[in-house]
């Protein structure tokens, strides 16, 4: 692509960057990438890449059954999510950077970043799960077992309003929807997180939400007899010996759903 060539749709595979191998755009090029594909350029995570390894492209798109559920809870035709592509604890960071890309076109996305927003931090805090439907994003933050802390919402909260201001940002330039979504196995917990992440929210809750995903819906049946395991911590390392102990004190706790 040259200086002179209008910006146009590129994909993964037969890319711009695949037609210059080694190459990099100068500051004066650009390209208009979708949403997905943005995306998934940031995406480092191994996992995925052995998801698709072992699954192949269907192990990481929504599926009919998770579409039709998911879909019902966020208001949004069941036709416009199955087969998105999804994201496991996919970093802020990427997000931010991501959401550069496919509105300001630009191929090194940090020359217009504005850490203003609050989104670009030198850490690996993360959502815990991304659903890219067209261009409509789905933000889910999941609790398999315990309870979010007011500390934690708090910090959510930062992170999403800090999203919400770019995001708002990009939508100038390109469309851009998006959802904020909780999972969880106790729905008594689930609500009162919703509540209380919409409060930190304040007026942003009314535009976008606290959708409540609740796992008993997605999963078939849930397992009956999860063990509740400390973390491990420096200097008490976790072993065959130290779960034998663990167990010989008494501590042994199994949760039932």
């Amino acid at each position: 692509m040259t200086r002179d060539q209008s910006p146009r749709d590129i994909s993964l595979h037969g890319s711009v960057l695949d037609e210059n191998p080694g190459s990099v755009l100068s500051e004066t090029q650009q390209i208009a990438i979708g949403l997905a594909d943005a995306i998934a350029l940031f995406d480092r995570r191994e996992r995925r890449a052995v998801a698709d390894m072992l699954g192949g492209r269907d192990a990481v798109r929504l599926s009919r059954k998770a579409a039709d559920t998911l879909g019902t809870r966020l208001g949004v035709p069941p036709a416009e999510l199955v087969g998105s592509p999804w994201h496991m604890d996919y970093t802020w960071n990427w997000l931010a950077g991501a959401l550069t890309l496919y509105g300001a076109g630009s191929p090194d996305p940090r020359r217009n970043l504005a850490n203003s927003t609050g989104l670009v931090e030198h850490n690996q805090e993360d959502v815990d799960a991304l659903v890219v439907a067209g261009t409509r994003l789905v933000l889910i933050e999941a609790k398999w077992q315990g309870r979010w802390s007011r500390v934690q919402l708090e910090s959510k909260a930062r992170r999403i309003q800090a999203f919400a201001a770019l995001a708002e940002r990009i939508g100038r330039e390109r469309e851009l929807r998006w959802h904020l979504a909780l999972a969880s196995r106790d729905e008594g917990e689930l609500l009162q997180a919703a509540r209380t992440l919409e409060a930190l929210l304040g007026p942003l809750a009314a535009d976008h939400p606290v959708v409540r995903l609740p796992l008993a819906q997605f999963v078939e049946k849930l397992p009956t007899g999860l063990l509740d395991v400390p973390y491990v911590k420096k200097g008490n390392p976790w072993s065959i010996a130290a779960s034998r102990r663990w167990r010989a004190s008494g501590r042994t706790r199994v949760i039932r759903t």
